[in-house]
């Protein structure tokens, strides 16, 4: 579920304590995943308004940021190829479709 959605239900009765995270270690990047869980688990980004995409890019940022050693162009490559990435790993792995552009 996109984290942006569960906090938008957070109110003065239903409050969320914290969560779990599993990762086998066995796929590429998980590191990647769990410092993103990590973050968000202390503050969810932006609202529910945009897209899932718009949010994860914007999740990106820390990280992308530190590895390009803050170089915006190489920071915007990385996040480009790691979006990419999550969306073709998605289509493949979760739809079971695979579109070879």
């Amino acid at each position: 579920s996109d984290l942006r959605q569960v906090k938008n239900v957070e109110n003065e009765n239903v409050k969320f304590s914290g969560q779990m995270n599993f990762c086998s270690g066995w796929e590429w990047g998980y590191w990647i995943q769990e410092v993103m869980t990590a973050r968000a688990s202390w503050s969810v980004l932006g609202t529910s308004e945009g897209s899932q995409e718009d949010a994860l890019r914007e999740a990106f940022i820390p990280i992308v940021n530190t590895l390009a050693g803050r170089n915006l162009t190489s920071a915007t490559m990385f996040s480009d190829f790691l979006i990419k990435y999550i969306s073709v790993q998605k289509q493949l792995l979760i739809n079971g479709t695979f579109d070879d552009d």
